[in-house]
């Protein structure tokens, strides 16, 4: 259990800096993408997405003390470098993220007319 929390603790320490870069790139993205006025709505994904980033490599160490476990960076660096990935794409491509996004709701518009 403490060589699963002493893992945990030397991946966050190194995974915050690198978070708030990707979470940074992923939010710029998402504003060029979508370009909404309500900035609440920014506010609340970024947090949802920073406890569902965070959440299950702290809850796998912590929930499971007595079992042998696997590297907890695993839980936190691969949604964090796929947001980074995301929002990078978002940020030098937006036209054909807008593209993307609104390919299913022509396709349903087209199937619901006769």
């Amino acid at each position: 259990a403490r060589f699963n929390n002493a893992r945990l603790t030397l991946h966050l320490r190194l995974y915050l800096p690198v978070a708030v870069a990707a979470f940074a790139l992923f939010a710029a993205g998402l504003a060029l993408v979508l370009g909404t006025a309500e900035s609440l709505v920014a506010v609340g994904l970024v947090i949802v997405v920073a406890a569902v980033s965070s959440y299950p490599a702290i809850g796998y160490v912590k929930n499971n003390p007595g079992r042998p476990q696997m590297d907890p960076g695993l839980f936190l660096w691969t949604p964090t470098l796929l947001l980074a990935v995301t929002g990078w794409w978002m940020l030098s491509q937006p036209a054909r993220v807008r593209e993307l996004l609104a390919a299913p709701g022509t396709l349903f518009r087209r199937w619901r007319r006769p």
